[in-house]
């Protein structure tokens, strides 16, 4: 305890000591957080390299190679994404992360090893396809006769790319090497990928990277970069990145930027708090030889208020490279809340000693870790339900590129505002064996879009305050009969008209020139105020469907200052954290939240490209029996919307009960032992 309190003594004060308004109950404090501890499991981490390597017994190099087969899991995704750590916590990884696990296993172990690196031929890429999606077949319950014309996924060269290179071990025994490739061989020895070239280390083109940098514009238009990381990708995939702030004792007006990662620190320089217009994160992620960049508003210029206006104010940036599960989300939390319950009760103690203590700093510490668990618990409920979704629908969901979270926990009083952006620029989706391609085109679109409104579900049960989602715009522009634009290459120029300033016009051109997507808006002020600046945009290449507000993570958060204690509110902030954290089990829940993002979706469908009234979608029985052009990179706007809208048009009908994918009966069980018995379906009339 001592030196935990030690810790908090020396770390930053944010923004506001606590005033006499917000007071601080010590005797009630303790109590609480005595009882909340009792609740909690012992503080522990998911599946670690150091755990699963431990958890290894065998120390031969041939039971250590039936481990991995037994039970590693191969997913399709081009270079490293996850690393060996990644890795350990799902036991999930391609040829590559596989590889980097497998290496640092052998090295615990005492076994030298080396990869080796081949190209895979057309084959050995059609039976890693198939085996990682496995099949179904699609049938209509009212015409069981009717006959289903499906294209094989494996022939697409959306599917094939991930898998045109193969990366395994060789490990040394007695003088000589041995293959060590748990995806193609059933034991050690040669793969039957032809090798093409061997090194000790992995190779650069192969290896990940992300740089970040925060920067803040100010009023007299400089820009100051206050704070940077560049490291392995894999560094960041069970940590977070915060950001808080502290109060210069000296300048009332200047502020200092605290960037944390993991249990480190690092402070940036001051910055003028009344002068900063915004604040954002631009990330730069680099795997092998491709490079994409990203842009996450903190604040943007024109809210309605200031962050620094808050007593309080916590930035958690996240970057995943794996699933989240129930577990690990649990895991997360109660390692956040025994912390924050640690700094609680220490500042409790020094208040009833009478010690003359900062406070800020164990406020800082009680609240920092609290937005990273909330991450996790919402990505563990995303995923829950992406899986069982696509499970639903004939398709395997998985990720190509790192999700990142951007999450803001924002305090005034005793009351607590919290705001999220998830950016998952990778999901994908392979449709099994019997399943046509628009069924994972379809899945990518009703998974993307509800992406808001899942959110706001989940953070209705920790705040009061509503979130101002895309689909909610959405729905207010098609009810209020607003006119919508339909932005594409064609009319690019037409973006000038809709007075955005410059920062979202830019940002709308991007999504229209550099990443081939279509934009929907609305024309003008809309009656009842429906903002103009959010647009929806949809890629014709797999369907997802983005929206934007156009705001950063502040939005129209609450003025008002709650009541309750300091003290208490946070604990009862921790308590619904942990609830959160531990609802992923009821998915029956979601089946109203996934019924409208449906309707929702295919609205927006039929809004895209409309003249004179809504398009009209194609029948299901139609996409399947003369499926459309799956690439949708040239052509008019209604030709390149042809693949989406068919995906949509075949979700529809398998959420109806129009269509159903037919697993074999071990798959069915399967389905059935993870909900408890009880075989998960969502049917919407």
């Amino acid at each position: 305890m001592k030196r935990a309190i030690l810790f908090l003594l020396v770390s930053f004060v944010l923004i506001e000591p606590i005033s006499a308004q917000q007071a601080f109950d010590a005797k009630s404090v303790q109590e609480k957080a005595k009882s909340l501890q009792r609740t909690l499991d012992k503080p522990s981490s998911a599946n670690t390299l150091e755990s699963v390597a431990k958890s290894i017994r065998a120390r031969r190099a041939a039971d250590i190679f039936k481990w991995a087969r037994q039970n590693l899991k191969f997913q399709p995704y081009q270079g490293q994404l996850r690393g060996a750590e990644g890795v350990a916590v799902d036991l999930t990884g391609n040829s590559v992360d596989q590889a980097l696990f497998l290496h640092e296993i052998f090295k615990q172990k005492g076994i030298q090893s080396r990869f080796v690196r081949g190209q895979l031929s057309e084959s050995q890429i059609d039976e890693v396809l198939y085996r990682f999606a496995g099949s179904a077949s699609l049938i209509n319950p009212s015409d069981l006769s009717s006959e289903k014309v499906v294209v094989d996924a494996s022939v697409l060269a959306r599917y094939r790319t991930l898998l045109d290179e193969h990366v395994w071990l060789e490990i040394e025994d007695n003088g000589a090497w041995l293959g060590v490739d748990p995806i193609f061989n059933q034991g050690l020895g040669p793969s039957t990928v032809e090798a093409k070239s061997r090194e000790t280390t992995l190779w650069d083109d192969l290896q990940s990277s992300v740089s970040i940098e925060f920067r803040a514009a100010l009023a007299d238009g400089q820009i100051k970069t206050f704070g940077q990381y560049t490291g392995p990708l894999s560094h960041l995939g069970t940590r977070d990145i915060s950001l808080t702030f502290e109060q210069d004792v000296r300048l009332n007006h200047a502020i200092r930027p605290i960037i944390h990662i993991g249990d480190d620190s690092k402070a940036g320089g001051y910055l003028p708090k009344a002068d900063i217009r915004s604040l954002e994160a631009r990330i730069k992620l680099k795997r092998g030889r491709l490079e994409t960049q990203h842009r996450l508003m903190l604040e943007a210029e024109g809210e309605s208020r200031s962050v620094f206006s808050f007593d309080q104010v916590y930035y958690s940036i996240g970057i995943f490279t794996t699933q989240i599960s129930p577990t690990y989300a649990r895991v997360r939390a109660t390692n956040s809340l025994h912390s924050g319950l640690v700094a609680l009760s220490a500042l409790a103690d020094s208040i009833q000693d009478e010690a003359k203590v900062p406070q800020d700093p164990f406020l800082n510490q009680a609240h920092r870790q609290l937005p990273y668990a909330i991450s996790n618990a919402y990505l563990a409920h995303s995923d829950r339900l992406v899986n069982e979704l696509a499970f639903s629908m004939g398709t395997r969901a998985f990720h190509t590129e790192p999700r990142i979270v951007a999450t803001a926990l924002l305090r005034n009083g005793g009351e607590y505002a919290l705001r999220m952006r998830l950016m998952q620029p990778g999901l994908e989706a392979i449709p099994r064996q019997g399943v046509p391609v628009a069924s994972a085109t379809g899945l990518i679109s009703l998974v993307s879009y509800l992406e808001s409104d899942l959110e706001s579900q989940l953070l209705a049960k920790i705040q009061s305050v509503p979130l101002q989602t895309a689909s909610a715009v959405f729905q207010k522009a098609i009810t209020e009969d607003s006119e919508l634009l339909t932005i594409d290459r064609s009319n690019l120029r037409d973006v000038s008209k809709l007075k955005l300033g410059k920062t979202r016009s830019d940002s709308l051109r991007q999504e229209v020139t550099r990443f081939g997507r279509i934009v929907l808006i609305p024309k003008g002020a809309a009656k009842d105020g429906t903002p103009s600046r959010a647009w929806w945009s949809v890629s014709p290449t797999n369907g997802s469907v983005h929206g934007s507000t156009g705001e950063g993570l502040l939005t129209a958060a609450s003025e008002t200052a709650g009541k309750e204690a300091l003290g208490e509110s946070a604990i009862q902030l921790m308590k619904k954290v942990l609830v959160l954290s531990d609802s992923t089990e009821d998915l029956q829940a979601y089946v109203g939240l996934v019924c409208k993002s449906r309707d929702d979706v295919v609205r927006l469908m039929q809004s895209y490209c409309a003249k004179k009234g809504p398009v009209e979608l194609p029948d299901h029985n139609t996409c399947l029996s003369a499926p459309p052009h799956v690439d949708n990179l040239v052509g008019s706007c209604d030709e390149r919307l042809n693949g989406a809208r068919c995906g949509v048009s075949i979700a529809s009908a398998l959420l109806s009960g129009k269509l159903t994918a037919l697993y074999s009966d071990s798959e069915s069980e399967s389905s059935k032992t993870r909900h408890k018995g009880k075989a998960f379906g969502i049917t919407c009339q």
